[in-house]
């Protein structure tokens, strides 16, 4: 396209997301929306009732006024969880805590403001809507508090399989590439910070994420909106941490060994031979680091990431040279995010973060001959992304997402018998 005619493109489509009334009902991957609906004990809408959101984590706030409907929308939110305050001359105040924010959903409160001869105010500890009534698409969330305690594999791609109708493709075990309600397994959106992260060559998940640095993750698999493209299966969001006013952080070393674990004591029920297998007893030990906090309370912060995995993996043998051959694997997952809010209703957040996976050993054939027929890989890349998600006036959102994801350069080679 000739520059000139895509400067005029570029003109005519932020004139037209300047001029739009309803871009207040848009929705990010990193904002939600928290919809306070006032009513009286009648039943009857309040209008006129102040209402003022706070995050419990960051200490921001917002404050709007119910309209006719009795309604108080508050758009482009940061995820999480806030307090809501609903004030009106002559009523009691009531407080609603614990109300979560999530991405691509609108979190309705209800409010009933009963007449008060005196001051008085009621909390009222929030519940999470099961439904949200504005949004056609099927989406299960998985929160970090959910999946933390719960015996997992540390990767967001079996995080996919709390979602309905998701199975890992059959035949191929935990492979991170499950198949959604019938389709391939090819057929997924792979998304992080809302930036597309899929391999655009096989269709399946490109990069790897740092397990502790995952806020949550949201799985659409049915109802998708256009702006998801290809995706017949099912759109993974994974949502990183972002600093809290709250000094915080965590140190992990795992280890796992197969020695550790059970033998298989049955046998093939056709030939009666044993099934029981040959374990190995090493450890790979697994290294992880969090720390969190403020840089400028209610305004600025940070959050870090790192960790450390060294896999190695059990001798195998190739079906006609008899050679070994085993996986010695190494592979570091830094993550590092930067949040600012600039005004009650402008925020920008920034993120870093790499994947080098190295020791990785592929056998193409499925069955393959001799060492020469198998090709070892290095493989990861870096992750650029940026977002700012602001309000102008009553009726105009604005959000801006730049990513880039530059993979390294897929090294090749042979690899050698195993020590």
């Amino acid at each position: 396209m000739p520059q000139p005619v895509a400067k005029k493109w570029i003109l005519f489509f932020v004139t037209v997301v300047m001029l739009i009334p309803g871009m207040v009902l848009a929705q990010g991957f990193q904002t939600g929306t928290l919809s306070a609906v006032v009513k009286d004990q009648s039943g009857a809408a309040l209008p006129g009732v102040t209402v003022t959101v706070t995050s419990e984590e960051r200490g921001t706030v917002r404050t709007g006024v119910t309209d006719n409907t009795g309604t108080a929308r508050f758009a482009v939110l940061p995820l999480g969880f806030y307090r809501l305050e609903a004030t009106l001359s002559g009523f009691q105040t009531v407080t609603r805590k614990a109300n979560k924010v999530e991405p691509d959903k609108t979190t309705e409160v209800p409010v009933t403001l009963s007449l008060a001869s005196a001051s008085e105010t009621i909390t009222v500890t929030g519940q999470q809507p099961v439904v949200d009534r504005t949004n056609v698409s099927a989406n299960t969330q998985i929160s970090s508090k959910e999946f933390e305690r719960a015996p997992v594999g540390r990767s967001y791609q079996t995080l996919m399989t709390f979602a309905p109708g998701v199975v890992d493709q059959p035949g191929n075990g935990s492979s991170g590439n499950p198949q959604v309600h019938g389709a391939g397994n090819s057929s997924n959106v792979f998304l992080f910070d809302g930036v597309d992260s899929t391999d655009t060559t096989t269709g399946t998940f490109g990069s790897n994420m740092n397990f502790e640095a995952i806020q949550e993750v949201s799985v659409q698999t049915a109802g998708m909106g256009a702006e998801y493209g290809r995706a017949t299966g099912a759109v993974l969001n994974v949502v990183t941490k972002s600093g809290t006013n709250k000094f915080e952080g965590s140190a992990k070393v795992m280890g796992t060994n197969d020695e550790w674990n059970e033998q298989n004591n049955t046998t093939n029920q056709v030939t009666g031979s044993s099934l029981a297998r040959t374990k190995l007893d090493h450890t790979n030990k697994r290294y992880a680091a969090t720390l969190g906090g403020p840089i400028w309370r209610d305004h600025v912060w940070f959050f870090g990431a790192y960790e450390d995995a060294k896999i190695f993996t059990a001798p195998t043998t190739t079906t006609v040279s008899g050679e070994e051959y085993s996986q010695n694997q190494h592979i570091t997952l830094p993550n590092y995010r930067l949040t600012a809010q600039l005004t009650p209703t402008q925020t920008v957040w920034a993120k870093y973060a790499e994947d080098p996976f190295s020791g990785i050993i592929r056998d193409y054939w499925g069955a393959s001959p001799e060492l020469y027929s198998l090709t070892s890989q290095t493989q990861g890349g870096k992750h650029v992304t940026g977002q700012y998600s602001g309000i102008f006036g009553q009726s105009v959102t604005l959000e801006a997402l730049y990513g880039q994801s530059k993979p390294h350069r897929c090294r090749l080679g042979v690899p050698q018998l195993a020590q």
